[in-house]
């Protein structure tokens, strides 16, 4: 979808896209972004291929671990049942990482609060190794 026109398409509509990770796009910060359907729910859009390998998981993941609430105003928690993640990264839209939480317990929380309202990804991690990518909305 990157193509230097974005922003004249009217209509975008993606399903039964399991694989599906990425959607390059012209600039993922849009606001116009949030109006295209998208069901895949590991879909994110991103500007390059590095966000996208910063998003790319490598081992298989629990359906137990859950994000919540997302949207979400101050306090993101993570499920980690299986007691599988050893740390959180949380990246901006650009893909930059704003900072790292060591993880060991079954229920990780996470403080957002000094963040700004926005988009975000969250990588839960093993061992250095991305479990699962969440896009969280900040509000």
């Amino acid at each position: 979808m990157r193509n230097g026109n974005n922003e004249i398409i009217e209509y975008f509509h993606i399903s039964q896209c399991p694989e599906l990770t990425c959607i390059f796009v012209d600039d993922a910060s849009v606001p116009y972004l949030e109006d295209w359907v998208v069901y895949e729910e590991d879909a994110h859009f991103v500007n390059n291929e590095d966000e996208c390998a910063a998003l790319q998981t490598d081992e298989f993941v629990s359906e137990k671990m859950n994000f919540y609430p997302n949207p979400v105003d101050d306090k993101l928690n993570i499920s980690n049942p299986d007691l599988s993640i050893t740390s959180v990264k949380v990246y901006d839209i650009s893909g930059r990482m704003i900072f790292v939480k060591k993880a060991a317990s079954s229920l990780i929380e996470i403080d957002l609060s000094r963040l700004q309202k926005g988009i975000y990804f969250i990588s839960a991690e093993k061992n250095g190794k991305v479990l699962k990518s969440k896009k969280i909305i900040k509000k």
